[in-house]
């Protein structure tokens, strides 16, 4: 086991962190690094294929993808994302329910969602849906 290794077993051993999957890929998308250290559970080992609850830690890749795509100049923080997503073009914004049928009640969005407005309200932006829709509107 090399030093690095050593530890991030010491930090799953004393809990400092939980069991880890380390993958890392060389310039040409070969994988040249793997290895899987601590525990999945308190009686299981982790494995390379062990299965993980990402949640909220999607934003932060997410928003490097997007500023790696600006900074090659795919796109600009203030382009308008539906361009590229076109799922997004016509996006309609929850304003609330009907009160006797539930029925969503829609509009049409009258801002543009841009990757500087994602980038800035991450932080709430994939947490609360309502006021995802109510900010773009």
């Amino acid at each position: 086991m090399t030093s690095f290794e050593e530890q991030i077993k010491m930090a799953t051993d004393n809990g400092t962190i939980p069991g880890v999957v380390l993958v890392a890929a060389d310039a040409t998308g070969r994988f040249s690094y793997q290895n899987a250290i601590g525990p999945a559970r308190p009686d299981e080992p982790i494995t390379l294929n062990s299965t993980f609850l990402m949640a909220s830690c999607t934003k932060l890749l997410t928003s490097i993808a997007g500023l790696q795509c600006v900074e090659r100049g795919y796109i600009a923080l203030d382009d308008d994302v539906s361009s590229v997503l076109t799922e997004l073009k016509n996006v309609e914004i929850l304003t609330g329910f009907e009160e006797e049928t539930g029925k969503p009640i829609l509009r049409k969005a009258v801002n543009k969602i841009t990757l500087r407005f994602v980038n800035l309200s991450s932080a709430f932006i994939f947490t609360h849906l309502k006021g995802i829709l109510l900010a773009i509107s």
